[in-house]
Order: C-alpha cells, then structure tokens, then sequence
C-alpha cells in the first residue's frame, strides 16, 4: 500500500495554466473541438496540485502569474515526472528571447497572446505527437542504467554500435520528453 504522498497519479492529456480567464475560455473553445482531454488551473497552486495528482502529457502555462511565479516555476513542477510532461509557455509579448529561453532550458514551444486556434491546434498536436520508443524515457530510470520492463533491450545495440555509450546515454538524457 502506497503513502498518501506517493498515491499513484490519474492520467489527463493536457493541462492548460491561466490567471486570464479570457485566455481560459479561448483555449476551452479552441481545445474542446479536438479529441483531447483537458483541465484548467487558474494559479500556480492549482497547477502544483493538478501536476501531482494527475500525469499529463502536455502543460500549456502562462509566462506570469500574478502572485510572482512564472513558467519556470511550472517547469521545475514538472521536472524529474515520469514521463515528463511537454511544456508550452503562453505570452502576449512573445518575442525571440523568451522563445529561445523557452527552448534552451527544456521547454517545446511559445505561443502569443491572443490565441489563433490554428496555430494553437498544430503547436498542441505537434508537442503531442509520440517519440520513437528508443527514445522514451519513461523505459529507463532516472540514472539510465537499469532496465524496466521493455525497450532496453533493443537500445543497448544501438548505443553501442554508435561508440562511446556514455556520451550517447547523455545525449538521450537532453532529449525533452
């Protein structure tokens, strides 16, 4: 029997973090045409609470929130979760900076504010597409050295006929899953 701390978690597709209530109700609309299944969170708490009670696929956050968190915080949220959970952040300014911010500390995609439901449907679709299994990183654990049920088995040959098998085991920790 599992701690109330360590309860498994229900499994959701995406989680969509708002304050802005007209950002909410867009992305209702936009998301509610598709077959995914999603739920909102106002705050930063509510994401937290949402984050370790159900598995996501996909989080799309907002950049700020008004009590002093910011999508960093939601990302570090999400961190260390097998699997971990895509992020997407939400701005009304989105620029090239915080895009490339966005990317290079482990995020998938930017979106600007308002929303275009085009763009918003092909971003969600594209952060939702699966990864080729050699590459899933809920076969592995944290350290990559010990073998789950499935999958390691069809890794191993492939690490080890491209060389240096811990340079490779690195690589495959940087790929955002």
């Amino acid at each position: 029997m599992t701690e109330a701390s360590e309860a498994p978690r229900s499994y959701r597709c995406i989680l969509a973090v708002s304050p802005n209530g007209d950002d909410r109700r867009l992305l209702h609309d936009i998301l509610s045409g598709s077959d995914w299944r999603f739920e909102f969170a106002g705050t930063f708490g509510e994401a937290c609470n949402a984050i370790r009670t159900c598995m996501f696929k996909l989080v799309i956050t907002e950049s700020r929130f008004t009590d002093g968190h910011c999508w960093r915080d939601v990302l570090l949220e999400t961190q260390g979760l097998v699997p971990s959970p895509q992020l997407i952040v939400t701005e009304r300014s989105a620029d090239g900076a915080l895009w490339a911010e966005v990317l290079n500390l482990g995020g998938y995609d930017l979106l600007s504010t308002p929303f275009d439901a085009e763009e918003v449907l092909r971003v969600v679709a594209m952060a939702l597409r699966p990864f080729p299994v050699w590459v899933n990183q809920a076969d592995f654990d944290p350290a990559f050295d010990t073998p789950h049920a499935h999958g390691y088995r069809d890794v191993v040959p492939i690490l080890q006929c491209h060389g240096n098998l811990s340079r490779r085991q690195e690589d495959l920790r940087r790929v955002p899953l």
